[in-house]
């Protein structure tokens, strides 16, 4: 699949690696040293309790220095912040000229051959990839010459098994990464290729092919390669009068995409914000999101729709998306996706509010009021809408406890079931003796709800009133109608016998469900997996959802944008929209959940 939408600003850098994160109020010194362009540099994250001074002491460098090499700290540190700081040392860095004719003693030489790596030789020698480096000053361990002399350490050779130096070459990866600022370092898998790569990054194959000196268009598995992701010619930061607190005032063209639709000749500018750099996990989920976004541009282009599409890294600094809304295109956006947090909403509403132009929070809840603001998460006070008729006053309704409840899910139901006669039974599946059978009505319709938090104490309650009604069932030749109302977080367990959700009614409540036997949402996953090579992810849809509504919303004609958002629904892969605004200047909030449902003929049906 050929992904080619214009990406005028694309930073992405993922973070991991053993790097100092200490809560405590004394600076401890990072264990992770990247090499760029032969220096050596710390790889550090801001604790809580760090000052220019501490990290000064701790590394041996000035403030000014800190300063320099991370032009972000001007305005302070923040915790959680990636900085890198030059390593001191007493000893000049060899170049790789002056390196080594004579042998020092323990060691070893090794002279280079063609399509070796750092990561190759490492694994030959079995020696930690941190050894090879710090013994051979001045060696990028990205660019390794043909011909080049490395240094061998004799007394750690086979010290290192094969698993333990990818992982070194993985961290390294990740915490050069962390520091990167307009290069991504990518470990090249089986199958790659300059094409896999330049589509996956958006980056031309010549740029990668340059950044790295390939010259026979090969690329070596498991070597890690530049991806140049370079700032466009005329971007910088424009000049701003700051407001209430520091906010920027941008000025330019007036737009009124809120209320009037782009004609099908105009090319829609689309800002994604998301912050890329953070902890692994949440790196990986909002990647995830942006090759979502990225096959529903494609599509949206082979609808002979024009959208150029700017990706911003927000890196979780309300400083930095001060500094994205202050330069001068973004200025003409006509849709914001994004920032994801809603700290960070203020300094992009403002832009957005003298423009008219739509700005959707695209996984967070927000505490924001505005006219331009969409929250994509379904609004928590309609979670329950749509389970009226289950609560209905005649039906003979008992909460199910455990002493492993889910407390949020309880209050929950509280307030949903205030003014409802219902029943309490608390049931201890090891000190039951049957009377969990007479929780069961056999005249009317039975409505279990079932707040157990865990795995092990949802399968022994289901299975205890199963057991309960089979029994008493088999002897009274009684029948009865049995629902149970569980949790949306049940679908994860994999040990539960699902015998039992279809046998009971299980029924819960969700924001989020796809059906992968729908002939949308498998050509969905049949062009992610040939992009990207994995299943899509929860995430991958959401990006998909949003893009796709939303976009297609600009060119939509009609005058509320909450219609025009609500009457695209039909393309997307989870559920529908529903975006309403309580009041004018309020947020418009998604409304819909749905409701899964197993039935006694083994059917689920989705509402």
């Amino acid at each position: 699949m050929k992904i080619a939408i214009r990406i005028l600003v694309a930073v992405f850098a993922l973070s991991g690696f053993g790097v100092s994160a200490s809560a405590q109020s004394q600076t401890v010194r990072s264990d992770a040293k990247v090499r760029i362009a032969g220096e050596d540099f710390w790889v550090h994250a801001v604790a809580k309790g760090d000052t220019f001074y501490s990290l000064g002491k701790v590394y041996g460098v000035a403030d000014s220095t800190i300063v320099r090499y991370n032009p972000l700290t001007r305005d302070g540190l923040k915790v959680g912040q990636m900085i890198k700081i030059p390593v001191v040392s007493n000893k000049p860095a060899a170049s790789v000229a002056e390196r080594p004719v004579m042998v020092r003693k323990g060691f070893r030489q090794h002279v280079v051959q063609k399509g070796e790596t750092a990561y190759s030789i490492s694994k030959l020698y079995e020696i930690p990839l941190s050894t090879l480096i710090d013994d051979n000053k001045g060696m990028d361990p990205l660019h390794i010459a043909e011909g080049e002399v490395l240094l061998i350490r004799k007394k750690e050779q086979g010290d290192a098994t094969v698993s333990e130096i990818h992982k070194e070459w993985v961290d390294y990866k990740d915490a050069i990464n962390s520091v990167s600022t307009d290069v991504v370092y990518h470990i090249v898998r089986p199958g790659e290729t300059l094409y896999a790569l330049g589509k996956q990054y958006n980056v031309a194959v010549e740029a990668i092919a340059n950044a790295n000196g390939i010259t026979d268009g090969n690329l070596k598995v498991l070597s890690m390669v530049r991806i140049p992701m370079a700032v466009p010619e005329g971007v910088a930061v424009a000049d701003s009068t700051a407001v209430d607190g520091g906010v920027p005032v941008v000025t330019g063209a007036v737009s009124d995409v809120l209320n009037h639709a782009l004609s099908k000749n105009e090319q829609a500018e689309v800002a994604l914000m998301l912050p890329v750099r953070g902890n692994e996990k949440a790196d990986r989920n909002f990647l995830d999101f942006y090759q979502g976004v990225l096959v529903a541009m494609d599509e949206i282009k082979q609808e002979g729709l024009s959208v150029a599409l700017r990706v911003y890294n927000t890196a979780r600094d309300v400083a930095k998306v001060n500094q994205i809304v202050c330069q001068p295109e973004f200025a003409d956006v006509d849709l914001v996706i994004g920032p994801v947090y809603s700290d960070e909403l203020a300094p992009v509403l403002r832009v957005a509010e003298a423009r008219k132009v739509p700005v959707i929070s695209p996984l967070s809840t927000v505490n924001v009021s505005s006219d331009v603001l969409f929250q994509a998460a379904p609004d928590a006070a309609a979670k329950y809408a749509k389970i009226d008729s289950l609560m209905t006053p005649g039906s003979n309704i008992v909460m199910v406890t455990s002493e492993r409840d889910e407390k949020e899910f309880v209050a929950e139901m509280q307030q949903v079931l205030k003014g409802i006669p219902y029943k309490t039974y608390h049931y201890d599946p090891v000190n039951d003796a049957g009377e969990i059978v007479n929780i069961i009505d056999w005249n009317r319709p039975n409505l279990f709800v079932v707040p157990a938090a865990d795995e092990v104490t949802v399968d022994k309650t289901l299975a205890g009133i199963s057991s309960a009604y089979n029994n008493t069932s088999a002897r009274t030749a009684r029948t009865a109608e049995i629902r149970v109302l569980g949790q949306s977080k049940w679908v994860r367990y994999n040990a539960l016998d699902k015998n039992l959700y279809f046998k009971l009614g299980v029924c819960y409540v969700s924001s989020f469900h796809v059906d992968r036997t729908n002939a949308r949402v498998r050509a969905f996953d049949a062009r992610y997996i040939a992009a990207y090579g994995e299943m899509p992810s929860l995430y991958a849809y959401k990006g998909y959802d949003v893009a796709k509504s939303f976009v297609r919303a600009l060119f939509t004609p009609g005058s509320s944008f909450d219609d025009r958002l609500n009457c695209n629904s039909e393309v997307l892969l989870q559920m529908p929209y529903n975006y309403s605004q309580a009041q004018p200047g309020a947020a418009h909030l998604n409304r819909e959940w749905i409701v899964v449902e197993y039935t006694p003929d083994y059917n689920i049906k989705v509402k």
